[in-house]
């Protein structure tokens, strides 16, 4: 009975969606020094279909990591709150340190993705106390990026 309540939460979560993607990019980066590190940094545009008052995001996951996540506007600036139809910024982050030497010293702890889903990432939020997830089926990679 379980079961059956998770796969229809999850089914009807997927084929009703409380946001519309608009773009979601990627960009791999490496810092002009050996010890600088490596990372991607993963940017998400949304339209929310509901205020924050019903909705809260929580995390992402991608690439076998989960992420905590800074909301934006398209201003740029940090936002808690917003209302139905508000675009959305989400940033996230993934860094890999290096040594001197270059070698990497990988902090990030993989774990596997809480639900059955196609796609690059998994945005988990809760509407009305309701876990829900929205998947990301790809992300656009831009330029590679050096950083001096």
């Amino acid at each position: 009975m379980y079961t059956l309540i998770v796969w229809l939460l999850v089914t009807f979560s997927a084929s009703n969606p409380d946001f519309n993607l608009i773009e979601a990019t990627s960009q791999n980066y490496v810092g002009g020094q050996a010890a600088a590190g490596k990372g991607t940094n993963y940017k998400v545009m949304l339209v929310t279909k509901s205020a924050s008052k019903k909705i809260s995001i929580e995390q992402v996951w991608c690439d076998s990591i989960w992420f905590t996540v800074e909301t934006f506007n398209t201003s740029n600036q940090k936002i808690n709150a917003f209302e139905k139809n508000d675009t959305l910024v989400l940033y996230f982050s993934k860094h890999i340190k290096t040594d001197e030497l270059g070698k990497t010293k990988n902090e990030n702890v993989k774990t596997a993705a809480p639900i059955n889903f196609s796609g690059k990432a998994l945005i988990s939020y809760k509407k009305k106390n309701i876990q829900k997830y929205f998947a990301i089926e790809n992300f656009t990679q831009l330029q590679d990026q050096i950083r001096r």
